[in-house]
């Protein structure tokens, strides 16, 4: 299946979730590189995707540092503190991203919560939502990588056509 068919019929899917289950985030919570992580990026979801509430309030209960992305030109993007003193807009694609704050250094960052559509669970490959941001960014990413997919999501083997340029992800909980 192509990419662009394969991510129409993931999102109607996901808009017909009512149920999500919580044992996804005990499931983070519980993994090693949650609790080795001091700074950890994820973004500020969007109707269809998995709520990243849960994970920004326990991270911050747990002291650790939240960032999130921000987009720049050429498909690049960057990631910036997420605090009371953030400033957010919403993008052309509806996406909420912070308006002040300066980038942070990847090395920085342990652990980033990678967002997407589908996820292979035998080969760890990734559709995403179609910029390639991700990829970029992940392309000489040094930390520990954990994506979280609801069964809509979560294929045994990607169905899609997996480019050389797409980044896996290391972990994959569903």
């Amino acid at each position: 299946m192509n990419k662009k068919a394969l991510r129409n019929q993931i999102i109607d899917a996901l808009k017909q979730t009512q149920h999500v289950d919580h044992n996804l985030y005990q499931q983070l919570f519980a993994h090693p590189d949650w609790q080795s992580a001091k700074t950890v990026a994820v973004t500020l979801s969007s109707a269809i995707e998995l709520d990243t509430n849960p994970i920004i309030r326990q991270a911050l209960s747990e002291g650790k540092r939240i960032v999130i992305p921000r987009t720049l030109p050429g498909f690049q993007m960057e990631f910036v503190t997420y605090d009371d003193q953030t400033q957010l807009f919403k993008t052309r694609f509806g996406i909420m991203e912070p308006a002040n704050g300066s980038g942070l250094a990847k090395a920085l960052i342990d652990l980033i919560i990678v967002p997407g559509l589908a996820f292979a669970s035998q080969t760890h490959d990734r559709l995403g939502f179609g910029g390639g941001f991700y990829d970029r960014y992940l392309a000489d990413y040094q930390g520990a990588t954990v994506s979280l997919a609801l069964p809509a999501q979560l294929f045994d083997q990607p169905n899609w056509d997996v480019d050389r340029y797409d980044i896996k992800v290391q972990t994959i909980i569903s």
